[in-house]
């Protein structure tokens, strides 16, 4: 999703992320993650709620 950020197409990453089925109706597990600098300055809240609520369930990894 890194190209996304760099070239600042923020509505294509949108645009993609929505396109993908919520739920694979093969035993396929998919996989979005984002840089935390690039996902909290980059996008709207309204754009980051979009993504979350996409998503069925959503982890926030923090390194401490």
């Amino acid at each position: 999703m890194g190209s996304y950020f760099f070239k600042m197409q923020y509505t294509e990453l949108i645009d993609y992320e929505l396109s993908l089925p919520i739920q694979y109706y093969w035993r396929l597990k998919g996989l979005c993650i984002y840089s935390e600098p690039d996902f909290n300055n980059s996008l709207t809240e309204k754009q980051k709620q979009k993504l979350v609520n996409h998503h069925s369930i959503a982890i926030r990894l923090v390194s401490t």
